[in-house]
């Protein structure tokens, strides 16, 4: 990683605008890659993956982008595969505030989303779940629980939907009945209803 720090925002801004698109390593660098064992290749696809969970993490009350900046390291287990983080630092003292692991290699705890953080001095992972559960450490928001509200949302708007069908059905139904003169409409009570059907079938 090259002495020339961004802040978190600023880093956002460049990716957005497509600077870190090309390949070469230099580029990628500057995207923030401090040290990698994978394909230099790699490293492009890398970024643009490890920044997606990057941008979820930004609206977090724990996160600071004027104060802070990121940098990536893809990381080799003793046992286990290749595997990548991103850690979060202050501006000023360089000091690492929290390292995000999406997807540990460790063979132990293989696939396992993790946080260390400066808030316990690193002794051990405040997170050890899935990434869902970063999620929620740092925005405080379930977003399984919040995918099975939206579901429900939409069985719900689904039954109204077909509830209302229903009842356009019945009315055009007693609308036929009506003009059929199956129904009288001399008087003005059912005169007046088949006007308030028509009309709100128009809406």
């Amino acid at each position: 990683m090259k002495d020339n720090k961004i802040t978190l925002r600023q880093f956002i801004e460049k990716f957005d605008n497509g600077e870190f698109d090309n390949n070469d390593v230099s580029t990628q660098c500057d995207a923030g890659w401090y040290d990698w064992f994978c394909k230099d290749s790699s490293l492009r696809n890398k970024t643009y993956s490890l920044t997606k969970k990057i941008k979820q993490l930004l609206p977090s009350s724990k996160i600071n982008q004027d104060t802070m900046y990121v940098f990536f390291k893809n990381n080799c287990p003793c046992v286990g595969k290749l595997y990548d983080d991103f850690r979060f630092c202050d501006m000023e003292t360089g000091e690492v505030i929290y390292t995000i692991c999406p997807a540990v290699g460790y063979t132990k705890t293989f696939g396992r989303s993790e946080v260390w953080g400066k808030e316990n001095d690193f002794k051990e992972a405040i997170v050890a779940g899935t990434w869902n559960d970063v999620l929620f450490f740092f925005l405080g928001v379930d977003k399984k629980k919040e995918r099975e509200e939206k579901r429900i949302a939409v069985e719900e708007r689904k039954k109204e939907k077909d509830l209302l069908k229903d009842e356009w059905a019945v009315r055009e139904y007693l609308i036929n009945q009506i003009e059929d003169k199956t129904v009288s409409s001399d008087n003005w009570y059912e005169f007046t209803t088949v006007k308030l059907i028509k009309i709100s079938l128009a809406l």
